[in-house]
């Protein structure tokens, strides 16, 4: 799945978990220069620094099925992944054996969903999600656009992730974006009135 997702050009430029070529460290320094830059262009902009919680486990099914499936993934691939995890029965294995009790299994009327810690498949499909939430994101117009001073062409992106922790960016537009006219706004605020 990645590998296709790869050659297509299908994963979010702003996600660089779980993917060949991509570093930690790349993602740091791409962030700390956006913040360099903004603050060279006087620009107003905020990032905000976020980790899914329990991400892996709150995958919904049906939308990690599509999302593989969107990038090359069989259905017969899926059905069997999803089928073993929904009919999988947890338990707690302490030092004095495993628990008697346990949960899960094919009693439940609703399956349970998630891909759960420690799947060897758990990362790929959070590339293939988090893709499609960075790309709606850039869709409905959120994020930065930053226009290269040398070669005049321009950068749109939403922010930076690495994997499950992301930092979502969002900028006011630069000049070259805003058609000047010649009106002033002002918050209430600074011309001393409550809204």
């Amino acid at each position: 799945m990645m590998k296709t997702a790869e050659e297509m050009g299908a994963l979010a430029p702003e996600q660089y978990g779980s993917r060949k070529q991509q570093r930690a460290i790349d993602l740091a320094v791409n962030k700390v220069l956006t913040n360099d830059v903004l603050q060279q262009l006087k620009r107003p902009g905020a990032i905000c620094s976020n980790g899914a919680k329990s991400c892996y486990y709150l995958i919904g099914h049906t939308q990690a099925s599509v999302a593989m499936q969107r990038n090359g993934v069989a259905k017969s691939v899926v059905d069997c992944l999803f089928t073993t995890l929904q009919h999988a029965t947890h338990q707690v294995r302490t030092g004095y054996g495993d628990s008697a009790i346990y949960y899960g299994g094919s009693c439940w009327l609703v399956p349970l969903h998630g891909i759960g810690q420690g799947n060897g498949a758990g990362p790929a499909i959070w590339v293939v999600i988090s893709t499609l939430l960075l790309n709606i994101l850039l869709n409905k117009g959120y994020g930065c656009e930053i226009r290269d001073p040398i070669s005049g062409k321009r950068y749109k992106f939403v922010g930076y992730a690495f994997v499950d922790d992301t930092n979502l960016a969002q900028c006011s537009p630069g000049e070259h974006d805003v058609k000047k006219k010649n009106r002033t706004c002002r918050s209430p605020l600074i011309l001393g009135k409550l809204p």
